[in-house]
């Protein structure tokens, strides 16, 4: 089992570095392209229509057919052919760079949550060693987004998007060898029915309210936080270390989070990642130099991995098992792809109108309305 750990360790990692090498790149090539926020928010939020639509249909085709491990090899294999044509492509209309964005996009959200779901799937080992297999995903995406930045000088965007290639088809060799998800008895079988009883957990959808407020900060920080560095003329150099640095500190806390969810709760990580989250942003807010953006990316070590570590674990608390991989997609689908919708719209506009630093202020609202729905939760829970 230990050996399947390993390589299960190292798709997270190979596949991270090709998620980071995209996502650092995606926003600063279509600038070079001439797009402004408004037009980038706008192809970012068309890989979040996909991805809805991908989670829905692969969280209920996993738990109709048991499977999650060839979901997400063909997934991965989409992600890598879309990737590689964007950056390969010289100079993409904006349809045929909205399509492309869409697809990679889509599907690069997508296999971020595939991935963990084929994970804590395969059996209670694997759910325990959920945080470590993130660990390495956020060493590929520090090793991904700062290379880029080195990359991407010497060899331009066709370079980034054959390496991508390149790591990607390696992904899928090792994919070849890791275990399905436990198989069910027929008679327990997912239907349309199971999926509606969802919203009848009021658990469940103040849980996604969380998580949307919470994942909407995390695309502001991913698209608003960088429009405000381009505004204060961030070099590639600085922009790669935004997202290698929040990448790099999110490592202690994927290998200790459990230790600190055994201790304190899940719930609680949370709220503490809600007051941590609506900080960090009105000290974006404040900042008037790129670099000081940069550092105060170290907060991130409190938001995304508990962010994403903790709705793991309260989701699957509150569904049945034979549902796990549909109520883990379905809730990712909604509090991801929504936000992933919405956001970069949402932040597009109000940077134009209002002005990056007043934005960012604002968008610290949705880290107190997240506490706020936490205390309700945990009432919630209690009473049951």
């Amino acid at each position: 089992m230990n050996k399947k750990r390993d390589i299960f360790a190292l798709v997270q990692l190979f596949s991270y570095i090709s998620f980071g090498l995209c996502m650092t790149a995606l926003i600063p090539f279509m600038a070079d392209l001439g797009y402004n926020s408004y037009q980038r928010g706008y192809a970012l939020s068309g890989y979040a229509v996909l991805n809805i639509v991908l989670q829905l249909i692969f969280g209920y085709l996993s738990d109709k057919w048991s499977t999650a491990k060839w979901i997400t090899l063909v997934s991965m294999l989409i992600f890598v052919l879309a990737a590689a044509r964007l950056f390969t492509w010289e100079e993409p209309s904006f349809f045929l760079l909205l399509g492309l964005v869409s697809i990679s996009g889509g599907f690069l959200n997508c296999l971020c949550g595939l991935q963990d779901t084929w994970a804590i799937g395969i059996n209670p080992y694997f759910r325990k060693k959920l945080s470590i297999l993130k660990a390495f995903g956020s060493v590929g995406w520090a090793l991904g987004s700062m290379g880029g930045a080195l990359f991407l000088p010497k060899f331009g965007y066709r370079g980034i998007g054959l390496l991508i290639a390149g790591l990607g088809f390696w992904v899928l060799v090792m994919m070849f060898f890791l275990p399905d998800i436990a198989k069910f008895d027929k008679k327990s079988t997912v239907s349309g029915k199971d999926l509606i009883g969802f919203f009848r957990i009021k658990a469940y959808i103040m849980l996604l309210l969380i998580l949307f407020s919470l994942y909407a900060m995390v695309v502001a920080n991913t698209s608003l936080v960088v429009d405000k560095m381009l505004f204060l003329e961030a070099s590639r150099i600085e922009i790669s270390l935004k997202w290698g640095m929040g990448a790099v500190l999110e490592i202690p806390m994927y290998l200790f989070s459990m230790r600190f969810i055994n201790k304190y709760g899940a719930l609680a990580m949370l709220k503490a990642s809600a007051v941590v989250s609506a900080l960090q942003f009105l000290l974006f807010a404040l900042a008037q130099h790129s670099f000081l953006i940069v550092l105060i990316c170290i907060l991130q070590v409190f938001t995304t991995p508990i962010i994403l570590i903790s709705s793991k674990w309260l989701i699957a608390d509150l569904i049945p098992p034979h549902l796990s991989s549909s109520g883990q997609l379905l809730a990712l689908s909604l509090y991801m792809g929504l936000s992933s919708l919405f956001i970069p719209l949402l932040s597009g506009v109000m940077g134009l109108n209002l002005g990056y630093s007043l934005s960012l202020a604002l968008f610290s609202l949705f880290g107190l309305l997240a506490f706020v729905l936490c205390l309700f939760l945990e009432k919630e829970l209690h009473s049951k």
